[in-house]
């Protein structure tokens, strides 16, 4: 047996027009928009306290309190000088987002020219960040070995991205 449902017109409790999610369906669990950046330069740092990464910082407003934002990160051209040691990425959201996460703890060895290229760096999360008001995240980087230098983009020819995307709930 079929049924058929025909109206006229509906309306929220409070008389106003609803929308495809608000009413179940449609739109959940797809992607609302889409924000990306790319860059390319050369940024070195000896510091023992985290650095934000020039450029990298990117913003998003999300449309609803339960839209989730997915974040990609690629980082290219790292390298390091000097002798063997250790460096983080930290991905740090802020405004509606309190994001907060060390993305990768490498460990720098030098190779036979007393510099280590490992390449490139990357990673995924997704935030909460239960909010419709504007969210900012940005890449810092830090040295975590005492003279040690940790460099992003190297030779300034290499291209990095942070890409943002609103996950509808």
């Amino acid at each position: 047996m079929t049924s058929i449902i025909k109206v006229d017109t509906i309306q929220t409790s409070a008389g106003g027009t609803p929308t495809a999610s608000s009413l179940g369906i449609g739109g959940v669990g797809k992607i609302g928009q889409v924000i990306s950046t790319d860059w390319v330069g050369e940024q070195s740092t000896s510091s023992s306290s985290y650095v934000d990464i020039t450029n990298s910082s990117l913003s998003i407003t999300p449309s609803s309190t339960s839209s989730k934002i997915l974040v990609t990160f690629h980082i290219n051209g790292i390298r390091k000088d000097g002798v063997n040691g250790y460096g983080s990425f930290k991905l740090v959201g802020s405004g509606g987002s309190s994001l907060s996460k060390k993305v990768t703890h490498a460990i720098l060895y030098t190779d036979s020219a007393s510099k280590l290229r490992i390449g490139s760096q990357s990673g995924t999360f997704l935030d909460s960040p239960a909010t419709t008001s504007l969210c900012t995240y940005k890449l810092q980087m830090v040295s975590l070995s005492t003279g040690i230098q940790l460099t992003v983009g190297d030779n300034g020819d290499t291209y990095s991205t942070l890409t943002l995307m609103e996950v509808l709930a």
